[in-house]
């Protein structure tokens, strides 16, 4: 009235009045929700929350009674005989230095000398392994298969071909070397195979 507005401009920005903002409580099970933050607020969400806590010591106990049939769960305390203990000799300190070596593996790496490690490198060699020296005096086809997967297929001229493989390999020459001291294998001339011109084969090692 003051302002001289028109009756009814200002209710938009006006606040609600307190008898038209209070609600009536809500009763029953209009409360009770799961999603809502009252649902331990009301009684029924107490029964829900017995009963989950009910049927999970319920669960447990189960699994604990099955794991205990299955010998996976000790129910009373390991026990120690006192007597088997009293009655045991008794070690020195160096019989249990003796048997905690091997669980010592850096002081042993340490105490071990050049040679040792050489050793230890040269028995990891497969024995299958080694060197393909081939001598061509013309030129041929070679055909190689060996055990650690290499296929060599090709046409050589005049030359040495020397190849790293793995036993056991089978190589053909065409036409057949002239001389047995063009196929060597390891430093050592091949013998082609009896009734089979040109053909080489190295077998595996039994080691």
């Amino acid at each position: 009235r003051r302002l001289e507005l028109p009756s009814g401009c200002l209710e938009p920005v006006l606040p609600v009045p307190i008898s038209q903002s209070r609600r009536k409580p809500v009763r029953g099970f209009s409360r009770f929700t799961l999603g809502s933050i009252d649902v331990f607020t009301t009684w029924q969400g107490s029964v829900v929350y017995g009963f989950v806590m009910l049927f999970s010591l319920v669960a447990i106990n189960r699994q604990q009674q099955t794991l205990a049939r299955q010998n996976s769960l000790a129910l009373e305390p390991v026990r120690a005989n006192l007597q088997v203990i009293a009655s045991a000799p008794v070690t020195s300190e160096s019989e249990i230095s003796s048997s905690l070596e091997g669980l010592r593996p850096l002081e042993q790496a340490r105490q071990r000398l050049p040679q040792d490690w050489l050793n230890g490198v040269a028995t990891s060699v497969n024995p299958n392994d080694g060197v393909l020296q081939l001598l061509f005096n013309e030129p041929s086809q070679l055909k190689i298969d060996s055990e650690g997967g290499d296929r060599v297929q090709l046409a050589a001229g005049e030359g040495q071909l020397t190849l790293q493989l793995r036993a056991p390999i089978d190589l053909t020459m065409t036409p057949p070397p002239e001389k047995i001291q063009q196929v060597m294998w390891n430093g050592v001339p091949l013998k082609q195979v009896p009734k089979r011109v040109g053909v080489y084969r190295v077998e595996k090692s039994s080691l």
